[in-house]
């Protein structure tokens, strides 16, 4: 039976894999859903089957492959890895500091996977876990924004805000 090597774990929004039988040992390759290698459960023939974004769904996909030489069928051999589903997205709670406060509150969500960003494109990574606590020389008189992405089995959920309000200082004066 025909070798392939499975991809690795993957996320339920990665691009499809093309699941690869070697060319060169291989010849007259045939993919199945099922290992019973019923006609019915037949899903291609090559050295190559491309899965669709449908098959993209989370479970343990499971491919089974044969090779057929003069008529005879090999048994089937079977390639196996898992799609994990996006996580969900943190639950942020912001905070709010007076301008020029040198007491900085903590941000924080609600699971200890969560990554804190800097930047909206979670290029520039602060801390990872349940709390940030920004430095008080990152706190201007303006609210400052940091981002946060959960991570879980190597899949991303979406960025999420998460807002330090600086409240700034009243203005005082005594009149005339």
């Amino acid at each position: 039976a025909p070798l392939v090597q499975a991809p690795n774990n993957m996320c339920e929004y990665d691009n499809p894999p093309v699941l690869t039988a070697d060319e060169e040992k291989y010849q007259n390759v045939r993919w199945y859903s099922a290992a019973d290698r019923a006609e019915e459960n037949q899903i291609g023939e090559g050295h190559s089957y491309s899965l669709t974004k449908e098959e993209m769904t989370p479970t343990i996909k499971r491919y089974y492959l044969t090779q057929t030489i003069r008529d005879c069928e090999s048994s089937a051999t079977s390639v196996v890895f898992t799609i994990y589903t996006k996580p969900i997205s943190p639950t942020v709670v912001g905070a709010s500091v007076c301008e020029g406060d040198t007491v900085i509150p903590t941000l924080s969500t609600n699971m200890n996977a969560d990554i804190w960003y800097a930047d909206e494109d979670a290029q520039i990574q602060l801390t990872k876990g349940y709390t940030y606590t920004p430095e008080a020389n990152e706190v201007g008189n303006s609210d400052k924004i940091y981002y946060v992405v959960r991570e879980q089995r190597g899949c991303y959920s979406d960025t999420i805000p998460d807002t330090l309000h600086v409240i700034a200082k009243p203005t005082f004066s005594i009149g005339n």
